[in-house]
């Protein structure tokens, strides 16, 4: 949980935040998205999995999906080979 009133009471800018909201409510541009999880260890899968669903082209989405894992480094150092492949793959000169 946070501490304070992050929004002030501002519904849209709450919204705004709320990134299964945004991707289901903004206009697809062409962006590319990476987005990371596991399957044991990480609370955020299933809203993961339902990003993963709400992109729409021509946006584009790629999944790192660990078998388990959680929020600290030990978990972000196996992701991180797949992330620069993923990175260099989209990065032009």
């Amino acid at each position: 949980s946070t501490t304070g009133n992050l929004f002030q009471g501002d519904d849209k800018l709450k919204k705004r935040a709320d990134v299964l909201h945004s991707i289901e409510h903004k206009k697809p541009t062409g962006t590319s998205f990476l987005v990371t999880s596991s399957e044991t260890g990480e609370p955020n899968l299933d809203d993961t999995k339902k990003f993963i669903k709400l992109v729409k082209g021509p946006d584009r989405v790629s999944s790192i999906i660990l078998d388990s894992g959680g929020h600290n480094f030990n978990t972000w150092r196996r992701e991180i080979p797949s992330m620069l492949v993923w990175m260099s793959n989209r990065i032009q000169a």
